[in-house]
């Protein structure tokens, strides 16, 4: 079958078709917009609707308004109280990426916290989402100009062809021209043209992402739908969009010259929004949908009801069905253009698998508030029918008016005797089990939220004494991690989804360079195309394994362990970038820009730098080595001579003693042979003729029993030395007659 195109018409009815699948509750009368009501009176505590008072007491319990408002403070604080929701990272780990990727970020908070007053209008997207189930907000590029006048009594006709040479500078009014003299030397005058008078325009570009939460009573979505992604029709209604407004919004549709206001839907009283009728009525205003916008009767003012919405649909008849954004109002379609993606993000407190919304605070703690205030009005009203008993009376006896309007000494009429015609009624006791009821509420409520007292810091038993900080510590940690779940749902889901849609915005519609603060409160401009094309978007919370504590105590971690490999001469395991690229991580860790404090260490002149410094730094290295080497070889030669002039002296002092001993058997000798020749001589017999070595074997042990205490290590030289004197003594013995061979004796000398 052959497919067409849509006509303008037939898209229309196409779309009011869809519609149909929506959620009954902006039609008004839905469940859905029953339980958000149901909150809105929980919350402010107002006595109304389902809190409707059966007797005379209207306290409301405060359970949903503690929980609301504790859980803002808390997301608030972990979430936008640093004006850094987005926290990028690189897709790599190079300086000059981290750098440009840091630059992102700054530009995008800038652009969300500064430009667009971000952290009142996240703390209402945040709040919304707690107190009715889900809350949106959407995002656009908004062209936005600001004008200027400047006024001059007179300018040059050179001064204001200068003011004209800016295309954003455009004349008001007509002018004047007058001839006027100027000296342009002593004596001598020119004849110049002067303007009077002269009124200029200035236009400055202020364009930029703008975003807004959305009302809840403002958008729909269809049942079926399962998110943003998953979905068949999604649309936001207006009903107090003025002609100045859609001038501004599309300025290429409602020009000056457009005529056709009449196809636009401006009918304001078929709208009645029964939930923004009941935030009027909580804050003690009255809410009629006929007077918004155009209460003014000039022109510009007047207001129409506008549709934007997503919807599937096959307009270039391929048979295939796109995502189109479509705004239209009555029978005109204002914009029709194919959408990559819906350019709104929601949050959603607590999940409900498979469905678009889930459950808000106030859900969970309505069992906990009807109970309490059903209890705390039991109490009321029992005080004040304790106070105010009720009485039985007799009509004949006693004026009923005197007995309802009591005053202090005031006389009560009565006809015959009172006594009996008056009777007090006693009110009822408080059952025993009401105040451990209401305790046990108040349990259950902070087991269903997570919001207990000591995540909160407010219960007194866990700081009693035998407590520990470790063990208080554990406990409020624990009581977080339901918080600590929201928060991290919260930022892994519409709050992600928002900032990756504002930087893209940025980096589609953004031309030339751009202002931003960067994070040390310097003004800086970046030149959009530098921006990263791909990048991560993460969020801005201290959560979990990667929050920023977490890194920085793990790359303290990789620190020392480079440490204790480096003292340990284990160097060749470590790569040559290990530090520097150490040192660019932590440095993103604290979320600063990494370019601000080390060089870009994959920059190919960087790299020749490093090159050159390393291989001057392996010659000063080398150098040091060969020093010490050289060094290391003259202490081996100074310990060796020193050995050799030891040794040396040794073999001196030696020598010496061998010639002194030489000089001792000589003599030892001759005054042998002198009594010898002498017995001879004589006649009588010859002295025995004494042994050397037992000479020496007598002195050595001699020394041995009375010298120094330290003989072990002169003990082996000394035994060495007798033994070779015992060879050299008998050598000696047998030489000897032959050194006295002239010489003749009694046997034969």
């Amino acid at each position: 079958m052959a497919h067409k195109k849509l006509t303008d018409e037939e898209f229309l009815a196409e779309i009011e078709q869809v519609r149909t699948s929506v959620s009954d509750y902006t039609l008004g009368n839905s469940s859905l917009e029953d339980v958000r009501n149901q909150a809105t009176y929980e919350y402010a505590g107002l006595a109304k609707g389902h809190l409707t008072p059966q007797g005379v007491s209207t306290i409301v319990d405060s359970s949903t308004t503690e929980v609301v408002d504790g859980y803002t403070a808390i997301l608030s604080e972990l979430l936008f109280d640093n004006n850094k929701i987005a926290n990028f990272t690189p897709l790599s780990e190079e300086p000059k990426e981290v750098s440009l990727t840091k630059k992102a970020e700054d530009l995008t908070n800038y652009e969300i916290f500064t430009v667009n007053e971000g952290w009142v209008k996240l703390n209402t997207w945040t709040k919304a989402g707690l107190l009715w189930k889900n809350s949106i907000i959407r995002w656009d590029w908004c062209e936005d100009f600001r004008y200027e006048f400047k006024e001059y009594d007179e300018v040059t006709e050179e001064k204001l062809d200068e003011l004209l040479g800016d295309d954003n500078v455009e004349i008001v009014g007509d002018l004047v021209a007058e001839p006027s003299s100027v000296e342009v030397s002593p004596g001598e005058f020119e004849q110049i043209i002067v303007y009077k008078d002269v009124k200029l325009k200035c236009k400055y570009d202020e364009s930029g992402v703008r975003f807004n939460v959305v009302p809840h009573e403002n958008f729909s979505i269809d049942r079926n739908a399962k998110s943003l992604d998953d979905f068949s029709y999604i649309g936001i209604d207006e009903d107090d969009v003025t002609k100045s407004d859609l001038r501004v919004r599309f300025p290429d549709v409602f020009t000056k010259d457009f005529d056709k206001w009449d196809e636009l839907d401006g009918d304001s009283s078929k709208t009645f929004w029964t939930e923004r009728s009941i935030r009027k009525e909580v804050v003690g205003e009255s809410y009629n949908s006929e007077l918004n916008k155009h209460i003014s009767n000039l022109d510009e003012n007047m207001s129409f009801n506008v549709t934007e919405c997503w919807v599937f649909a096959d307009r270039d008849g391929d048979g295939i069905s796109e995502m189109r954004r479509v705004v239209y109002s009555g029978s005109m379609i204002i914009l029709d253009e194919y959408a990559e993606e819906v350019q709104l993000a929601s949050l959603c407190p607590i999940e409900i698998p498979y469905e678009f919304y889930g459950l808000s605070m106030p859900d969970v703690t309505r069992s906990s508030t009807l109970t309490s205030t059903a209890i705390l009005r039991g109490f009321v009203e029992n005080v004040y029918l304790t106070n105010f008993s009720p009485r039985m009376a007799d009509p004949n006896v006693v004026d009923f008016s005197a007995l309802q309007n009591m005053k202090p000494k005031s006389i009560i009429p009565t006809v015959g005797n009172p006594a009996g015609a008056v009777q007090m009624l006693q009110p009822e006791n408080i059952a025993p089990g009401t105040v451990p009821l209401l305790e046990t509420m108040q349990v259950q409520k902070e087991q269903a939220t997570g919001l207990s007292k000591a995540a909160q810091g407010l219960n007194d038993d866990l700081y009693v004494s035998g407590n520990s900080e470790s063990k208080v510590a554990r406990v409020q940690s624990a009581a977080q991690t339901r918080i600590q779940h929201v928060a991290r749902r919260f930022v892994q889901t519409g709050i992600k989804r928002f900032v990756k849609g504002v930087y893209k915005t940025i980096k589609k519609n953004a031309s030339g360079n751009r202002g931003y603060i960067d994070r040390g409160g310097v003004y800086r401009t970046l030149d959009v195309k530098d921006l990263p094309d791909t990048i991560n978007f993460n969020v801005t919370a201290n959560l979990g394994e990667n929050s920023n504590q977490n890194l920085r105590i793990k790359y303290e971690a990789v620190a020392a362990v480079l440490q204790r490999l480096a003292e340990g001469g284990r160097q060749v395991v470590i790569k040559e970038t290990a530090d520097a690229r150490l040192a660019s991580m932590a440095i993103a860790a604290l979320d600063l820009d990494p370019l601000d404090f080390i060089e870009d260490y994959n920059d190919p002149s960087f790299g020749e730098r490093a090159q050159k410094a390393r291989e001057e730094t392996e010659s000063v290295q080398k150098k040091q080595l060969e020093i010490e080497e050289l060094k290391a070889s003259y202490d081996v030669l100074a310990k060796e001579a020193n050995a050799r002039l030891l040794a040396t002296q040794a073999d001196n002092a030696m020598q010496d003693n061998a010639k002194q001993l030489a000089i001792a058997m000589d003599t030892h000798y001759q005054n042998w042979a002198e009594l010898a020749l002498k017995a001879d001589k004589e006649g009588t017999a010859r002295p025995e003729k004494p042994k050397i070595e037992e000479l020496i074997q007598a002195a050595y042990t001699l020394i041995s029993q009375y010298g120094p205490s330290n003989l072990s290590g002169i003990q082996g030289r000394l035994n060495e030395l007798a033994s070779k004197q015992a060879g050299s003594g008998n050598d000696t013995e047998r030489s000897m007659p032959q050194q006295q061979g002239p010489q003749e004796g009694p046997q034969g000398y």
